[in-house]
């Protein structure tokens, strides 16, 4: 029986990857892992940062949106941990509508 259920759950957790894989693209992921402060505090620092990023032939941003319980974008839910500096900017849709350009 255990070992059954080992099964099932190695089948349910891997059987998701495999299937995505089998079709993924032969693109090569050229990334980073973004900070909010090496991002950006407005739009405008935003958009060089991801000019630059482009020019580099980035294709992947990992953004840092929580970290230690801080937040970097405006949250109604739990203004109080939304760090100083993202209160009033929105650092995850700048990112996201300058990626799509």
């Amino acid at each position: 029986m255990k070992k059954l259920c080992f099964l099932i759950i190695l089948f349910l957790a891997l059987g998701p990857t495999a299937s995505l894989s089998a079709g993924a693209s032969k693109v090569p992921v050229y990334g980073l892992w973004l900070h909010p402060g090496d991002a950006g505090h407005d739009e405008a620092e935003v958009a060089a940062f991801m000019q630059k990023a482009h020019d580099a032939h980035i294709n992947t941003i990992v953004l840092l949106v929580k970290g230690a319980g801080t937040l970097y974008f405006p949250s109604k839910l739990f203004p109080e941990a939304v760090a100083p500096g993202y209160r009033k900017f929105d650092l995850l849709r700048a990112v996201i509508t300058e990626a799509h350009k």
